[in-house]
């Protein structure tokens, strides 16, 4: 927030922040890598500024000096510990406002969105704010329109990791910003070069072993992630396969995780089996689809 001491938002005075930051943020010596905020920078951000304060004036009544007064208790002049308690605060007091004025309740906007994204309309394209066509975007009605039918025919744990793959809630080493630790390893025992990620949970040896054998699905490890995404027309077979090798997946990396081990891919693979098999022990019709799946020729994702 320090760049935004002492102006107001009227568009030359954005215009001229914006030109400090273009020359503060971006890389000349790396044109390539940074022509969409080239572009953003020289074209878009100080009008984009001005709609947002727009906005907010009209609809919260919020405003830059209003924000720091409120935080500060007092008008100017604000001492430097003062600033530094607004720069603190200042994102936290508006998103605090905005929840607080904002109609219809936040629990119910976010069901919106949701249900939004789960129908058929331009916007499941769009990845959110930026107008830009995005693989999440794209699969994001798909794999609503698969989840909706796991709970009819899955236990709810099978369900929850399903669901826990989808929305990225995996805790792994790569998630978190740790890709240089000498701990960010495959608990698999994939060895190598192999992360930890669910990037390369999706396609190790080890998930991919269980699927052919255990599920009867061959999947290539280019299309994993998409298998594990569940981004393929409505399809009970295909989706249950793809829940159970999540579910096992995560159950099993949340167990070495936690013993802080790493097992031999062997291992992993029988791990991985025995979860599924336990999964299916209180569900006969999923027991059934069992006995099914390991009758017929392998299918290829």
């Amino acid at each position: 927030m320090r760049k935004l001491e002492g102006t107001n938002t009227n568009l030359p005075e954005i215009e001229k922040m914006q030109t400090q930051l273009r020359d503060d943020i971006l890389d000349n010596n790396y044109p390539s890598r940074n022509i969409k905020w080239a572009d953003w920078y020289n074209h878009s951000f100080a009008s984009v500024l001005q709609d947002n304060a727009n906005s907010l004036k009209t609809r919260y009544d919020i405003t830059v000096e209003g924000i720091r007064t409120e935080i500060a208790g007092c008008l100017r002049p604000w001492t430097d510990e003062t600033r530094e308690k607004q720069n603190k605060l200042f994102q936290k007091t508006v998103t605090n406002i905005i929840l607080h004025k904002s109609q219809p309740n936040p629990i119910e906007r976010i069901r919106n969105n949701i249900k939004r994204w789960s129908e058929r309309d331009k916007s499941c394209k769009l990845a959110a704010g930026w107008g830009l066509e995005s693989p999440i975007g794209i699969a994001a009605p798909k794999s609503h329109r698969n989840l909706k039918e796991l709970k009819l025919y899955l236990p709810p744990r099978v369900c929850s990791s399903a669901m826990r793959t989808i929305f990225n809630g995996w805790c792994t080493h790569r998630r978190f910003q740790k890709r240089e630790a000498g701990t960010n390893k495959c608990v698999f025992g994939c060895g190598g070069n192999a992360e930890d990620s669910i990037e390369h949970y999706c396609k190790c040896a080890a998930t991919l072993e269980v699927l052919r054998t255990q599920l009867r699905v061959s999947v290539s490890p280019r299309r994993a992630i998409a298998f594990w995404m569940m981004d393929f027309s409505r399809d009970e077979d295909m989706a249950r396969c793809s829940a159970l090798s999540s579910y096992a997946a995560y159950n099993m990396f949340n167990i070495y995780r936690t013993k802080g081990i790493i097992v031999s891919t062997a291992v992993a693979i029988d791990a991985m089996r025995e979860s599924i098999i336990q999964a299916a022990c209180s569900n006969a019709e999923l027991g059934r689809f069992l006995d099914d799946r390991w009758q017929v020729q392998v299918r290829i994702f």
